[in-house]
């Protein structure tokens, strides 16, 4: 891979950026490393790094277009089924598929757009999206490679 040939962000959609902006900076800052190991003379690390970034944010992206029914939604986010219903009906929240049976499927990237999805959920734990995805993209980095 020749630098210049990724996207500054590495391709990282731009649903991330309100889900969970620390990886744009992760990818920043190795953007930047990997500049100086090129500097350096280390074009080979650079290539072997950019190549396992590009791993993560498909990961990461593919992640985020999963969709999850109303009820993972609501038990994901602590809050009502109706709520997120509600948040579907007046378009903050998009549904991407919808079953033969009127069954609606939500991204997990819309998660966080949910009115209370902050919130913290009622046995107590709270939901961080953020936590979860990097979970998820170390997981399936890890497992993928």
């Amino acid at each position: 891979m020749k630098k210049g040939s990724v996207p500054e962000n590495y391709g990282l959609g731009d649903d991330w950026s309100s889900i969970a902006p620390w990886l744009s900076d992760v990818f920043s800052q190795a953007g930047q490393t990997n500049n100086v190991l090129r500097k350096n003379g280390a074009v080979q690390a650079a290539d072997a790094r950019e190549a396992l970034i590009m791993e993560v944010v498909a990961a990461a992206n593919a992640y985020a277009a999963e969709c999850v029914t109303v009820q993972e939604a609501a038990q994901i986010t602590g809050v009502n089924e109706e709520t997120v219903r509600r948040s579907v009906r007046r378009g903050q929240v998009g549904v991407v598929r919808q079953s033969s049976r009127g069954k609606m499927r939500i991204p997990r990237r819309d998660l966080n757009k949910l009115p209370s999805a902050r919130r913290p959920r009622t046995d107590g734990q709270s939901y961080n999206v953020e936590a979860d995805a990097q979970r998820l993209v170390l997981f399936r980095a890890m497992n993928n490679g």
